[in-house]
């Protein structure tokens, strides 16, 4: 198996609500005493350093928790034999959008009018 780029289809807005505030709402009774970070934004110049490599077909996004228990997502950029485009070194990134994305802005505070 591998992949071609055209994985993932679109769902209602309706549906979208259904889940996200599904989340929420089991996010906050597992954690009362944290605010519940709805969605994470990252700026198109840096997605679009992802794509532009030459071996993209899309991206993955993981889920992780940093040194202070913040939960975190990262992007990576992925090949169509499923492999993540990864940077050469573990401290670096490269030009042909081998990189690891993260330091996302999030909602909240981030948030503008999100309605979904």
């Amino acid at each position: 198996m591998s992949f071609t780029g055209k994985e993932g289809d679109p769902i209602t807005r309706e549906i979208a609500k259904a889940w996200i505030n599904n989340y929420q709402e089991s996010e906050s009774a597992r954690e009362p005493e944290k605010t519940v970070i709805k969605a994470h934004f990252f700026g198109k110049d840096k997605i679009l350093k992802l794509l532009n490599n030459d071996e993209c077909v899309g991206i993955r996004i993981y889920y992780g928790m940093d040194e202070n228990n913040t939960k975190q997502i990262l992007l990576t950029g992925v090949k169509s034999d499923m492999n993540d485009i990864l940077p050469d070194d573990m401290n670096s990134a490269s030009e042909d959008g081998s990189i690891i994305l993260e330091f996302s802005w999030p909602c909240p505070p981030y948030c503008g009018n999100v309605d979904i």
